[in-house]
């Protein structure tokens, strides 16, 4: 594209003569330069076009502003690009946008025309960049300019919407299981469970929920190994039979240890763990191999007897320190207990404590058949089957979760079952993957749900915003 420089030379010495003049200086004192560019680019408020629902459930659209300063925007001089990584949120209307760019040496913004090559001085207007836009901007002398091409990134889904697979998938194979629980390995998810009589494997690519393959191991497994299997490390663990096997695939196992255990239960960052037969927690910092058992604040009598699940969430208050949650269910009720694990070298040993059941808690996680619980967007989500003990919980009523940790439980609607889901109350498992989607995998119907929060789908490399 070619520009005749001498009209814009004209028009930026008009600009600074008037300067001058205002000033009151003599044009002796105006200084010119041959060079120029963007040093810096914001956004102003924006128009924010959003979906709501009326009373009738009929959906009508309404408009907010939002403040889009704290958007960083990214200047590629090299490449002449400017950018934000941080994408401006849904809805977010392109079409009416303010900037401000700080230039060096007293340079002079243009926007190019999105029809032609022409381009016009920008003063603080409302440009369209539905579109990216080149950006123009000249030195103080007219003698030389430099383009920029602008995208202003705008997500194109909300963040808070979870989505599961629009169709149904089912597996012949996974409906004749008696029991299951599910694991996230190496870019797989594994169902481990039993038909009745024998150990039974399948697995899946993270990629692909629809494809199942067999899966042969090189060990007996016991019938009910699959309570205990988890996954550390790009490693399955499974406690057998009196030993701690490890398995990168599920097929080839190597014994790691042969402690008294009664099952594995979970995992940190940094640690295996386990309960005993006589109501310890056992853990392990060294993968297995070396077990101690852990201090608890309370009887270990208290400790959940069935449906056992752990979950391990970075503490956001001290760096190598986790909050670990296991639940289960006993005759009566859901037990819960909480544990911080610290691993920094000055650090001190934290016991386990129990979540007493007080009547005056209105939101306790129902006893309920086959709890699953997994760490999910910072906080703990459960579902369970029909309630028993002292619960009367429905199977499936809802998606529970828990924001301070396992102490309280409510419904975030967030959360809901896809549309068509069907399963035994009993044998079902839920699995977090790698990608941040949650499966759902269920006995009986065989069917096989996947889904995730859109947010936790988005490039989380690092955040820029702005302080």
């Amino acid at each position: 594209m070619k520009r005749k420089l001498l009209p814009f030379a004209m028009l930026l010495s008009a600009i600074f003569m008037f300067s001058s003049c205002f000033l009151g200086n003599s044009d002796d004192n105006v200084v010119t330069y041959d060079d120029s560019a963007i040093s810096s680019f914001s956004l102003g408020t924006l128009n924010r076009h959003l979906t709501t629902k009326s009373s009738t459930g009929a959906d009508s659209i309404y408009k907010t502003t939002i403040s889009c300063s704290s958007y960083a925007f990214t200047i590629d001089q090299e490449n002449k690009q400017i950018f934000n990584l941080d994408s401006l949120p849904y809805g977010t209307d392109p079409t009416k946008v303010v900037f401000t760019a700080s230039t060096k040496n007293s340079g002079v913004v243009f926007v190019k025309s999105l029809t032609s090559d022409s381009v016009s001085y920008y003063s603080s207007d409302s440009i369209d960049f539905t579109k990216p836009r080149t950006i123009v901007v000249y030195s103080s002398s007219g003698k030389a300019y430099r383009d920029y091409v602008v995208t202003v990134n705008i997500h194109q889904e909300l963040d808070s919407v979870f989505t599961w697979n629009g169709t149904t998938i089912q597996n012949a194979s996974l409906a004749l299981l008696k029991a299951m629980k599910g694991v996230a390995c190496n870019g797989k998810v594994f169902v481990f469970g039993n038909d009745g009589s024998s150990a039974k494997i399948f697995a899946a690519s993270e990629s692909n929920a629809a494809s199942w393959s067999d899966v042969t191991p090189n060990v007996t497994l016991d019938v009910n190994a699959y309570k205990g299997v988890v996954s550390k490390d790009n490693l399955l663990y499974v406690y057998n039979n009196g030993s701690v096997l490890s398995s990168p695939d599920a097929v080839t196992w190597t014994t790691v240890s042969t402690p008294t255990l009664k099952q594995l239960v979970g995992v940190s960052d940094t640690h295996l763990y386990a309960v005993t037969a006589d109501n310890k927690i056992m853990s392990s910092a060294d993968n297995g191999k070396t077990w101690a058992a852990d201090e608890l604040d309370t009887d270990g009598s208290m400790l959940p007897t069935a449906n056992l699940n752990f979950v391990s969430l970075p503490l956001e208050t001290n760096v190598k320190s986790n909050r670990l949650i296991l639940l289960g269910t006993t005759s009566t009720d859901t037990h819960v207990w909480g544990k911080i694990e610290e691993n920094a070298s000055s650090s001190e040993s934290q016991p386990w404590s129990y979540y007493p059941i007080a009547s005056e808690n209105k939101y306790l996680l129902p006893n309920m058949e086959n709890i699953q619980a997994i760490a999910y967007n910072g906080c703990v989500l459960a579902i369970g089957g029909k309630g028993f003990g002292n619960s009367t919980n429905q199977a499936f009523a809802q998606f529970y979760t828990s924001n301070d940790k396992g102490l309280t439980w409510q419904n975030d609607t967030t959360y809901t079952f896809p549309k068509g889901f069907t399963s035994s109350n009993t044998v079902f498992t839920m699995v977090k993957d790698s990608k941040n989607f949650i499966w759902l995998i269920c006995g009986q119907s065989g069917q096989v749900w996947h889904g995730r929060l859109n947010m936790l789908g988005w490039a989380d490399d690092k955040r820029y915003f702005k302080e």
